[in-house]
């Protein structure tokens, strides 16, 4: 597993082709789930930006509704705003310095 959120669990898995992807598994008895499996697939897929997950595929089980994506190794948004991924500087701290140093350069005309 490789994160877990409210009523859904992320697993890493490869193709036959060797293409590593994220399985979602959403469980299908949670409240909102198909709510929730309906609209992701319907912004997700209409998405094409070269920071944005891919959805490959979905799929409809009895207890778990399946969203595959491609599997992004670098981390999630969240491990590279705070910096869960590696051991170097979260990015929200490196844009958080660059604005305070622009606000610096520019009203204080520092630097």
């Amino acid at each position: 597993m490789v994160g877990k959120g409210g009523c859904s669990e992320v697993y890493r898995g490869i193709l036959l082709n060797g293409n590593m992807v994220a399985v979602k598994c959403i469980n299908a008895l949670a409240p909102d789930s198909i709510d929730e499996f309906v609209t992701e697939v319907e912004i997700v897929s209409s998405l094409h930006h070269c920071h944005i997950v891919q959805l490959i595929g979905y799929a409809v089980g009895s207890d778990f509704y399946y969203l595959v994506y491609n599997f992004a190794s670098e981390g999630n948004l969240e491990q590279k705003l705070h910096g869960m991924y590696d051991d170097s500087t979260p990015l929200l701290q490196k844009v958080l310095r660059f604005l305070c140093i622009s606000i610096e350069r520019e009203y204080f005309g520092f630097f």
